[in-house]
């Protein structure tokens, strides 16, 4: 994602994230992925599952690759924190 020019963390995770999906992701994917990754959506399957994933396909070089993104909770002493994997 840095390679992209996305941000990796900030204070506003899921907002900054739907702005960079609107260029980064494959335009037939952006709707489902739009409802998908919401802070609520994706807490309430981390909370059921324990894990939340999708599969998308993010535009590299200006082609379709397609990814598998991974997100969990982990407790740490300072509080909650929210880890976020994507893969080719």
């Amino acid at each position: 994602y840095e390679e992209l020019g996305l941000a990796v963390d900030g204070e506003d995770f899921y907002g900054q994230s739907m702005k960079d999906m609107q260029h980064t992701i494959y335009h037939e994917d952006l709707p489902r992925l739009e409802k998908e990754f919401t802070k609520e959506n994706v807490m309430a399957v981390i909370s059921e599952k324990g894990v939340f994933e999708t599969s998308y396909r993010l535009m590299i070089e200006d082609n379709p690759a397609e990814v598998r993104l991974r997100a969990v909770l982990v407790k740490e002493t300072d509080g909650d924190k929210l880890i976020v994997g994507v893969s080719r």
